[in-house]
């Protein structure tokens, strides 16, 4: 009779031992949430005293880029789209950012009407970004995701004569095509920035996330 007396004091002990730890557990080792969005590997140097995230945000898709450049990247931003929750259809325009330097040259590149990005093409870089050219597709508004790529697509591209101070000896590159896994878009631009921009990474979800 005392054993089990015991043996049910141990249990309830334990019980409220395991209620007072768990949040504890929980605090040091939060559950990982089943990301749905992807992104390409960092293009890009080390560097950036800055980080930014220039997101569409849920219902945007990314459709261009806006950006100043001289010898590097100075400054970037995205254009974003609405995605009509009803009909699918790409409605208002938007911009997000921009961040980086003062200096360069202003301009804007986007995908022809109708297009959203969806692929990393090209892309170069050094210390800094250099180079960066993204993909567009067709979007298919009747399944909400990009369809057929488009010819046209949004680039930065800038000739650097000195390459020195690069991470590669001379410049690194990554030239083919990254593609947004099916059903998703391209959404945001991730990475640091300070003077110029140091990197940045391409990520894609679908236009409700």
């Amino acid at each position: 009779m005392k054993k089990s007396k015991r043996t049910l004091i141990n249990k309830i002990f334990m019980m409220i031992l395991l209620i007072a730890i768990l949040p504890l557990v929980a605090h040091v080792f939060p559950t990982v949430a089943s990301a749905a969005e992807w992104s390409t590997p960092t293009f890009g140097g080390s560097g950036g005293s800055k980080s930014y995230n220039l997101d569409c945000g849920r219902g945007g898709v990314m459709v261009g880029l806006t950006f100043k450049s001289g010898s590097w990247i100075d400054e970037i931003g995205v254009v974003c789209r609405k995605v009509s929750a009803s009909t699918g259809r790409l409605g208002e325009e938007f911009t997000r950012g921009p961040v980086g330097g003062a200096g360069g040259d202003p301009r804007i590149s986007k995908c022809v009407p109708g297009g959203v990005i969806g692929s990393v093409v090209d892309a170069q870089w050094g210390q800094f970004l250099n180079h960066l050219v993204l993909g567009c597709y067709e979007w298919d508004a009747s399944r909400k995701r990009p369809g057929r790529i488009q010819k046209v697509a949004p680039s930065i591209d800038i000739q650097v004569l000195v390459k020195a101070g690069s991470q590669c000896g001379l410049l690194c590159n990554f030239s083919g095509r990254i593609v947004c896994p099916s059903g998703k878009a391209g959404k945001a631009l991730r990475g640091k920035y300070g003077s110029y921009i140091d990197s940045t990474r391409f990520v894609c979800d679908a236009w409700d996330q």
